[in-house]
């Protein structure tokens, strides 16, 4: 809209609002794309995320009276992020 109205106030040429207006179209498509392409795919990650965020919640709400074990099997729920349990604390692994 402010590239036409530059236009309109003949403060550009026609040729060079041609070449601007082509740029914008061209970058609108692209990001529409990149819009129905994250659309497309949020199915893949959203649930996983959720239950993730879940995982984590409940983890902050075990107390210390939870046996190791159950702690270290909600720990491996949490899939993508190379936890271990040691000397009782949990530690990122470096692999």
């Amino acid at each position: 809209k402010k590239l036409f109205d530059i236009y309109l106030e003949g403060d550009i040429e026609q040729n060079e609002y041609q070449e601007r207006h082509a740029e914008l179209m061209s970058h609108k498509k692209s990001l529409e794309g990149k819009i129905e392409h994250i659309a497309v795919r949020a199915d893949f990650w959203i649930e996983p995320m959720r239950d993730w965020v879940k995982t984590a919640i409940s983890l902050c709400e075990i107390d210390e009276n939870v046996p190791h074990e159950a702690l270290r099997e909600s720990l491996r729920k949490i899939d993508g992020l190379n936890l271990l349990l040691k000397n009782k604390k949990v530690i990122a692994s470096d692999d």
